[in-house]
C-alpha cells in the first residue's frame, strides 16, 4: 500500500475477521519512529480493525514502537 504522501507498508493482512496487520521489511540494523510512519497511517486508516504492525530488521533486540507496534529482529522469523 502507498499513499500520495509516500507513506507505504510494505505487507498488508486482512483476516476474516476484518481485523488488519502490517509489516515493513527493512535492510537496516536499526529502527526509529520513522520506520513506523506507514504502519501508523494504517493504524488510523483502519481504527478498531488494526491488530498490529511490525517492522522485520536486521537487528537483534524486539523493540515497541507504541500500541501494538513493533520491531521484530529478521532472525527471529526464522528460529524455533
Amino acid at each position: 500500500m502507498r499513499t500520495k504522501e509516500h507513506l507505504e507498508v510494505d505487507v498488508v493482512i486482512e483476516a476474516a475477521d476484518g481485523r488488519v496487520s502490517g509489516v515493513e521489511v527493512k535492510a537496516a540494523a536499526t529502527v526509529g519512529s520513522a520506520d513506523f510512519a506507514g504502519l501508523r497511517y494504517l493504524a488510523n486508516k483502519t481504527n478498531e480493525a488494526f491488530a498490529c504492525g511490525v517492522v522485520l530488521y536486521t537487528g537483534v533486540e524486539p523493540l515497541t514502537f507504541g500500541s501494538n507496534l513493533f520491531a521484530i529482529p529478521m532472525s527471529s522469523v526464522w528460529e524455533s
